[in-house]
């Protein structure tokens, strides 16, 4: 018998190495790149029904650690991914769609990089892709369908080799906005990028109403679920018996949990009133909680309520509103106040080790300018979302007076002026 392979050679681990950066660079990979916390991510009962966990992060850590033996053993794992995913997320969610967004590329590149010369349809633990190495010592030179085709002396057709050439297309199709590459929003731009949007689109404006919530220094109390041992609260739930948090609303938004704007509402509510119940008025933590109903009540009405009472109609980002969007980013990025805001925010070159412990929605104008160049807003609101959310992001962690924060109030007020030109400052947050 042939020896077992001891481990992948240096060409097949660059080719995987390249195919794993490829899907780690996806806008659609984020919920895939580390395992799953199931208080983070709002799942309690993720490892009730999955058994055998992966995620992308762990597959490169094996990879460096050369714990793999072979090629397939690798495509296990990718697959074990998405499987994994595709049996927690029902089918149509967001990221059930996105699982299957990112095994589509990784199916495309494995095949590019010639890590397997037949990608069939197989389902983990019922067989593996031979590795070329195993081809050659079977004598094969194709892939293992072609050479068992030519044994059994057919040769494909013209129509089968179309039929491959089209599947294969397909699958390389990129998703619209697939070179946002580094962008921590991944899902929620996932979503606005995907999803049908009419004028008016309801779940479009809760987005855009919880990411200015999550952008308030006074939400940072109500970001996470409330851990009474570790906040030193043992009475909490006790007290609470509905409690909420931002990140929870977030979690029951991207999996489409809500039927209707008023139960978005609710849950945010329901953040405030546990604050107001277990928290008496003359503390830190109640205050924070009023400040944001203030923030709250100001947003909520500015997205959900137009001239008539309804929602505003979401303004389309056709080619016109293309061309005046990337003329104001234009004018933003030349003023003297948009230096701190051009690249995203490095927090080693900066030396602001904790940035990413307060802004969790990080935004800059360079990453808005791919999007315009990629097509990825579909609606005015959610391009002026996103120069709301660098102000947002500013002021949450820059404190008054300082000079960064002075660029924020004046990159604020540049802003209001462009965007009022075409009304539509109407979605951005300026003082009244």
């Amino acid at each position: 018998p042939a020896p077992e392979a001891t481990g992948l050679t240096s060409d097949q681990r660059k080719a995987v190495h390249r195919v794993l950066r490829k899907l780690g660079r996806h806008p659609s990979a984020f919920p895939f790149m580390v395992p799953v916390d199931v208080v983070r991510d709002g799942c309690p009962t993720y490892y009730d029904i999955v058994q055998e966990p992966m995620d992308l992060g762990t597959i490169r850590q094996r990879l460096d650690a050369n714990a793999y033996a072979r090629v397939s053993d690798v495509e296990r794992d990718v697959r074990l991914v998405f499987s994994n995913c595709s049996l927690f997320n029902p089918p149509q969610t967001p990221v059930y769609n996105m699982g299957k967004d990112v095994e589509s590329v990784f199916i495309a590149e494995w095949d590019k990089c010639g890590l397997s010369k037949e990608l069939a349809d197989t389902h983990i633990g019922t067989g593996e892709v031979k590795q070329a190495g195993d081809a050659k010592k079977t004598g094969d030179t194709k892939n293992s369908g072609e050479a068992k085709a030519k044994r059994a002396g057919d040769t494909p057709t013209s129509e089968a080799k179309k039929a491959r050439r089209a599947s294969k297309n397909k699958a390389k199709a990129k998703p619209s906005g697939a070179d946002e590459l580094d962008d921590p929003d991944a899902i929620m731009a996932y979503l606005d990028d995907h999803a049908q949007v009419t004028e008016g689109d309801w779940r479009l404006a809760c987005r855009r109403v919880l990411q200015q919530l999550q952008a308030q220094p006074s939400a940072l109390e109500f970001m996470a679920p409330v851990d009474p041992v570790k906040q030193g609260v043992p009475t909490y739930f006790d007290i609470v018996k509905n409690p909420m948090d931002l990140g929870t609303i977030r979690k029951r938004l991207d999996r489409s949990h809500y039927t209707s704007p008023d139960q978005f509402r609710d849950d945010v509510m329901l953040v405030l009133d546990n604050c107001f119940l277990f928290n008496p008025p003359d503390t830190f933590v109640h205050a924070q909680g009023r400040a944001l109903q203030l923030v709250f009540e100001r947003v909520w009405a500015q997205q959900m309520h137009g001239p008539t009472g309804g929602i505003p109609p979401d303004l389309p980002m056709d080619d016109a509103a293309v061309d005046r969007a990337r003329s104001i980013l234009a004018r933003l990025k030349r003023d003297e106040s948009a230096w701190p805001f051009v690249r995203p925010v490095d927090p080693v070159a900066l030396g602001v080790p904790t940035y990413f412990d307060i802004v969790k929605n990080p935004m800059d104008l360079s990453t808005i300018q791919k999007r315009l160049a990629k097509r990825a807003y579909k609606c005015v609101a959610d391009f002026v979302a996103d120069i709301q959310l660098i102000i947002d992001d500013c002021f949450l962690f820059n404190l008054p007076g300082s000079p960064v924060n002075a660029c924020g109030v004046a990159l604020r007020d540049l802003a209001a002026s462009l965007l009022r030109q075409d009304n539509w400052v109407q979605w951005l947050s300026v003082p009244s």
